[in-house]
């Protein structure tokens, strides 16, 4: 159950994030989402990647991925809001 609930709480904090960005959230009945709109895939994996972050994006080779956007696996809420705090530098740095 508490696995659960940790996943709601993120699911709803990406929700959020994605709103207030402008991005397309894309949801599943698991603990990962997909996220749309977020400009220069290719160059932001390799921002992120400098921080630690994987990220999985059409083109990966995984069937599972939807075309032109990115897959976040869910964690616990604090390490999702770093992670979009990452993002977030990360995608506004590519668009300067």
């Amino acid at each position: 159950r508490q696995l659960i609930f940790t996943t709601l709480k993120a699911t709803k904090i990406v929700q959020d994030f994605c709103q207030s960005n402008d991005l397309i959230y894309l949801g599943s009945d698991s603990n990962f989402v997909h996220i749309r709109g977020i400009p220069c895939l290719d160059k932001l994996k390799d921002e992120l990647k400098k921080n630690n972050y994987l990220l999985r994006f059409n083109g990966d080779g995984l069937p599972a991925n939807i075309e032109n956007s990115v897959r976040i696996s869910l964690g616990p809420p604090k390490q999702t809001k770093e992670f979009l705090k990452c993002l977030k530098v990360s995608i506004n740095g590519l668009k300067a």
